[in-house]
């Protein structure tokens, strides 16, 4: 862990930004592969790059939603840093303490509603919060309701149930981390589920239009 921390801070201090948000993710990633990839590499390789790029896609929204937050200044904005790097003293790290906002947001668009009536800001402000907000909510889901199906040949049914379950799991873990736990981001997410399996449809049909052709030209 401590060799890649050093090489994804090399990355940080080179490109920037990005790479600094990259170093969050990449040793996630290593720890989950050496525990998962064991187990796949037994199963037929057929179905192999479909359920690797599955299995970043669970990390990567595993560390976005559910995992303990600490918050760092770095580039001049307030960002999370994965909790390994403060527990194992990599760095210099001046942690920012947060207060609880364990709360429950039952109202349907409610959130999106207030970021978009906040007196307290300017219209473009309050525009691009809610857009980010909108956006960034159908955004996580939508890897989903695509990636799913595509490894497991589910339905829209299962896709929805497991999603859905997979959701209100996030939510239900957010509020016990002294977070707020949004019916906005279920519903928004939910869509985003929707919006992944439609783009699933469309995959698989022009695949199988494209198919179909390639056998027409050998016949």
């Amino acid at each position: 862990y401590r060799r890649l921390y050093k090489f994804s801070n090399h990355l940080t201090e080179r490109r920037g930004k990005m790479s600094f948000y990259i170093r969050q993710f990449l040793p996630y990633l290593a720890v989950s592969a050496v525990v998962y990839l064991p187990f796949r590499l037994r199963k037929k390789r057929s179905s192999l790059i479909p359920d690797l790029i599955f299995f970043v896609y669970i990390v990567a929204l595993l560390m976005l939603t559910v995992l303990p937050m600490v918050f760092v200044a770095q580039h001049g904005l307030l960002v999370r840093l994965p909790c390994a790097d403060v527990l194992l003293g990599l760095g210099k790290i001046e942690t920012i303490p947060q207060p609880s906002e364990r709360s429950l947001q039952l109202q349907p668009f409610a959130t999106v509603i207030g970021l978009l009536t906040d007196d307290a800001l300017p219209q473009r402000v309050r525009l691009y919060r809610a857009a980010a907000n909108i956006l960034g909510n159908l955004a996580l889901l939508m890897p989903f309701g695509f990636l799913f199906p595509l490894k497991s040949g589910a339905g829209l049914g299962k896709t929805c149930a497991v999603g859905l379950a997979a959701v209100l799991g996030i939510e239900i873990i957010q509020y016990f981390e002294g977070r707020v736990a949004d019916i906005d981001d279920v519903i928004l997410n939910f869509v985003g589920i929707l919006l992944g399996f439609a783009a699933y449809c469309i995959f698989t049909k022009i695949k199988a239009l494209v198919r179909s052709r390639k056998e027409l030209r050998k016949a």
